[in-house]
This record gives structure tokens, C-alpha cells and sequence, in this order.
């Protein structure tokens, strides 16, 4: 069962990681537009930066929440699974799915 935990920790980052990749361009882009909306005032881009860090900060905490979530949740699924390779698959795929949504979740919320 060790195994098996640690190879879905290597298809969470495969499934995940474009995902990953796209937060990161999510927060250049902020940067890039607290830079445009500032024009030549500092204060206006300190303020901008402010506020979407803020509320970058708040939308990762909810999903940190959501991750730990999943987590007691796949732990249970396959403890109800026991030795069924099967069920322990479908807990992957949920938790696998459940997490891309929610990342997809804080792109949108970062981003409006």
C-alpha cells in the first residue's frame, strides 16, 4: 500500500502540474496588470499589489482547506477499499479530479 501511495503522489504532480504552471502565469499576469492600471504612480501599484496579494492569499488558504480535505477523503476511500486495486484507482481518479477543480476554482477566483 506504500507504494501505491507514493506512485499517486508522482500522477498527482503529472496531472496537476499544468495546472501548477498556469497559477504561476495567473500571478504574473496580476503583476502585470496592477503595472498597467498604476501607469507612472507607485502608490497606485503598491496598492493594486496589495490588494491582489490579499486576495490571492485568502482564495490559496480556502483551497489549502479543500486539499487537506480531499486528503481525509481519499485516506478513507481506500481504507473502504482494502486490497481492491480497483477501488483504490477510483480514489484516485476522484481525488485526481477533485483537486484540478479546485485549482481550476482558485485560477478563476485569482483572476476576476
Amino acid at each position: 500500500m506504500e507504494k501505491e501511495l507514493q506512485n499517486f503522489a508522482n500522477e498527482l504532480e503529472q496531472s496537476l502540474g499544468q495546472r501548477t504552471k498556469q497559477l504561476e502565469g495567473t500571478l504574473s499576469e496580476l503583476s502585470e496588470r496592477c503595472l498597467n492600471k498604476a501607469g507612472d504612480n507607485a502608490d497606485k501599484f503598491v496598492n493594486c499589489m496589495y490588494e491582489s496579494t490579499k486576495k490571492f492569499e485568502k482564495e490559496q488558504k480556502k483551497f489549502d482547506f479543500k486539499q487537506g480535505f480531499y486528503q481525509v477523503k481519499f485516506m478513507e476511500c481506500v481504507q473502504k477499499s482494502g486490497s481492491d486495486i480497483e477501488g483504490v484507482k477510483r480514489c484516485k481518479q476522484i481525488t485526481i479530479e477533485n483537486l484540478s477543480n479546485g485549482l481550476d476554482e482558485l485560477i478563476r477566483n485569482i483572476r476576476k
